[in-house]
C-alpha cells in the first residue's frame, strides 16, 4: 500500500514547484419513482447498464465574467410574517434573530451590468416586483443578513432565474471563497457546479420618502439549487433530491427520512409519505458480509464521487463530512450522485487552520467517521485512486491561472468590501482582523492550495480517527474501551492512554498514563476525588504517526475555548464515576 501511494509522491515536488508560480434537514425533488425493469435478487444487485454520465452545461458558464460585480438595488416597503401575522419593515427586518419570524417583505429591485449600466433584472422605479426574507438559519444571528429574492414572473429574470440568494457569508473573512470554490468545478467531468455572481447591493427603506440608498457591501449570489437547477442541465427532473444535515449514511437516518419526511422542506408536492430507495440504498451499503466494491459501483458513480471528495480535501473544505453537499438520484437509475453545496469555510489559511482543533483531521480522516467513506477507502486501490484525482484536480487548478484570480479576488474586497462602511465596520469589531491580514490571505491563495494539497499525502501516514467508548469502575480499577484505529499502511499501532485534569495540558496534569497496543485498558490502584476528570486514547505508529479520536467534550466556565477535541470528560461523585452526557456529540 505504502509503495502505491509513494509513486504519486514522486511528482509532488515538480507540481509544488509548478504551483507556486502558478438533526437531518433535506430537499426533496420528486419522489414518484418509476418501476425498475429489473429488481436486485441479492444484497449484491445484478449489474444492470445505464447510461448514468453526470454533465453539466457549461453553456450556463461561458458568457459570464466571473469577476464582473452587478450593482442591485432594493427598495424595501412591509410585508407580514407568515407564522404571527404581525407587520415588518426594513428596520425590523435587519433585527430579527433565531426563526422565530419568516416575514415575506414587497420590494423594488434592479440589477444593473456595471460595465454597461444597463438593466438586467428587475425594472427601476416604485413597482412592485419582488418580494424579501431572510436566507439561513444561523446566520439570522448575526448583524449582517443574508437575504433571499423572488423576483416576479413578470418582470425580467436575472439569467433566467427567478431566486437571488445573497449570501454576506459572515464565516468568510474574505467573502470571496465561496465564488473561488465554484468556479473551479465548472468544467469538471461527472460533475456540476453551481452558478455564482458578485453583488455589490445597496438597499433603501420605501416606507420614508426621504430615504436614500444605503451600502450595504459586497454579497455572492448562489444559483438557487432545486428542480429548475436540474431542468436548465438537462438532468432529469422527476429524481429524489436531498440535502442532508449530519447524515453519516446509517440505516437508522435513511429510515428517518423514509417514516417522517418534513413537509416544510419539500420543494415539490408528493404523493406518499416517503421513499424506498434511499432506505435501499443505506441498507446495502452497511450489510455486512459483502463485496462493497460491487455495492458502491451498483448506487454511485465512482468518478463524481472520488472528484467531489478530492475537490474538498483540495479546498479544504471541512465542514463537508457530514453536510453540505447535495446527493441526487434520477427516478429511472439506482445511482445516486454527490452535488457541491456550501464552500464559504474553504481555502482556509495554513497559520489559521493549525492553529485549529479541527486539524487533528485532515484529508481523508475528516470522512472516516461516516460509514460510506470508511467502507470505500479501506480498499487500498481506492485510496490510489483518491489520489490520483486530487494530483489532477490540484495539477489543473495551479495551471488555470490561480495566481490571476487571487489578484482579482483581492482587487474585488478592496474596492467592495474594505470601501463598504458596512462591511468594513462588521469586519473590524466582530472579526477583529485587520483588513490587510484578510488581503494577504487572498494573496496567499496558491500557496493555500499548495499547502492542502501537500498536507493530504502526510496525513495520509498518520491511523485514521477512531472513537472512545466507556470508562467504568471495576474491582480492580478503572475500564476504558476505545476503537481499533484503522492504519491504512498497516503499520503496527498502539495506544497512549491517559487520565488528567486540565484539557489544555493533558500531559502536565496527567494522573495516570500508560501505553498499550490494545483497545481497552484497567488502570489499577488510581484513587480520584470526586471531581472533574478527562481521558484520552492516542493511536500512534510505529514512525511515530500521531491520532486523536473524533470525540469532542464541552467545558465547564472558565475556559477560553469551551470545547475540546480528542477527549472525552468525566466527573468523580462521592467516588462513583459518572461519564458526561456531553462527551458523546460527534464531530460535526
Amino acid at each position: 500500500m505504502r509503495r502505491l501511494l509513494n509513486k504519486y509522491k514522486l511528482g509532488f515536488a515538480a507540481l509544488l514547484v509548478l504551483g507556486m508560480g502558478a438533526g437531518l434537514f433535506y430537499f426533496v425533488a420528486n419522489l414518484n419513482r418509476a418501476e425498475s425493469e429489473q429488481e436486485p435478487e441479492s444484497s449484491i444487485p445484478t449489474a444492470i447498464v445505464y447510461d448514468t454520465t453526470l454533465e453539466d452545461n457549461l453553456g450556463l458558464y461561458k458568457e459570464e465574467d466571473q469577476f464582473k460585480v452587478y450593482e442591485v438595488y432594493l427598495t424595501v416597503y412591509t410585508g407580514l410574517d407568515s407564522k404571527s401575522g404581525e407587520s415588518f419593515d426594513l428596520t425590523r427586518l435587519n433585527q430579527i434573530e433565531g426563526t422565530t419570524f419568516d416575514p415575506e417583505l414587497k420590494v423594488n429591485v434592479f440589477v444593473t451590468d456595471p460595465d454597461t449600466g444597463e438593466v438586467v433584472a428587475g425594472e427601476e422605479g416604485e413597482s412592485l416586483n419582488a418580494t424579501i426574507e431572510l436566507r439561513g438559519q444561523s446566520a439570522r444571528n448575526f448583524d449582517q443578513k443574508s437575504y433571499k429574492i423572488n423576483l416576479s414572473k413578470q418582470t425580467r429574470l436575472f439569467q433566467g432565474q427567478q431566486k437571488l440568494n445573497l449570501n454576506k457569508h459572515i464565516s468568510d473573512d474574505t467573502r470571496v471563497t465561496q465564488k473561488f470554490a465554484f468556479d473551479a468545478m465548472i468544467g469538471l467531468p461527472h460533475f456540476t457546479s453551481v452558478r455564482t455572481n458578485f453583488m455589490h447591493v445597496q438597499i433603501k427603506d420605501g416606507t420614508d420618502p426621504a430615504a436614500a440608498y444605503v451600502d450595504y457591501g459586497l454579497f455572492t449570489h448562489v444559483e438557487n439549487v432545486d428542480d429548475e437547477y436540474l431542468k436548465v442541465r438537462s438532468l432529469n427532473e422527476n429524481a429524489t433530491f436531498l440535502k442532508p444535515v449530519d447524515f453519516a449514511f446509517t440505516v437508522a437516518e435513511a429510515e428517518q427520512v423514509h417514516s417522517n419526511l418534513d413537509a416544510e422542506l419539500i420543494l415539490r408536492d408528493i404523493n406518499q409519505p416517503g421513499d424506498d430507495k434511499l432506505l435501499e440504498m443505506i441498507t446495502a451499503i452497511n450489510e455486512p458480509g459483502t463485496a462493497f466494491d460491487d455495492i458502491f459501483d451498483y448506487y454511485f458513480d465512482r468518478e463524481n464521487y472520488l472528484t467531489w471528495i478530492a475537490l474538498n480535501i483540495l479546498l479544504n473544505n471541512y465542514d463537508t463530512m457530514s453536510r453540505n453537499f447535495l446527493l441526487y438520484s434520477p427516478s429511472n437509475v439506482d445511482k445516486w450522485y454527490f452535488l457541491p453545496w456550501d464552500y464559504d469555510v474553504s481555502m482556509i489559511s495554513p497559520s489559521e487552520w493549525e492553529t485549529s482543533e479541527y486539524a487533528k483531521w485532515f484529508g481523508l480522516q475528516r470522512y472516516w467517521g461516516v460509514s460510506l467513506h470508511r467502507k470505500f477507502f479501506q480498499t487500498p486501490e481506492n485510496v490510489v485512486a483518491l489520489s490520483e484525482k486530487i494530483d489532477s484536480l490540484y495539477q489543473a487548478m495551479m495551471q488555470d491561472g490561480i495566481e490571476e484570480k487571487a489578484q482579482n479576488y483581492r482587487e474585488i474586497y478592496e474596492k467592495y468590501v474594505v470601501a463598504s462602511q458596512a462591511d468594513r465596520t462588521y469586519l473590524e469589531e466582530v472579526k477583529r482582523e485587520e483588513s490587510s491580514a484578510i488581503l494577504e490571505r487572498i494573496s496567499q491563495m496558491p500557496a493555500t492550495l499548495s499547502y492542502n494539497y501537500a498536507t493530504y499525502y502526510e496525513r495520509l501516514e498518520a491511523p485514521m480517527p477512531f472513537y472512545l467508548d466507556s470508562i467504568s469502575e471495576e474491582a480492580d480499577g478503572i475500564a476504558m474501551n476505545w476503537e481499533d484505529a484503522v492504519d491504512l499502511q498497516n503499520d503496527v499501532l498502539s495506544y497512549e492512554v491517559s487520565i488528567f485534569t486540565n484539557p489544555d495540558d493533558p500531559a502536565a496534569s496527567s494522573i495516570w498514563s500508560q501505553t498499550t497496543t490494545s483497545n481497552q485498558v484497567l488502570a489499577e490502584n488510581v484513587g480520584l476525588a470526586d471531581g472533574i476528570y478527562y481521558w484520552q486514547a492516542v493511536a500512534v505508529d510505529n514512525n511515530g504517526n500521531r491520532q486523536f479520536s473524533f470525540d469532542r467534550c464541552k467545558l465547564e466556565p472558565g475556559y477560553r475555548k469551551l470545547v475540546r477535541f480528542g477527549m472525552k470528560k468525566f466527573s468523580v461523585q462521592n467516588g462513583v464515576i459518572k461519564e458526561a452526557d456531553d462527551s458523546e456529540t460527534p464531530l460535526p
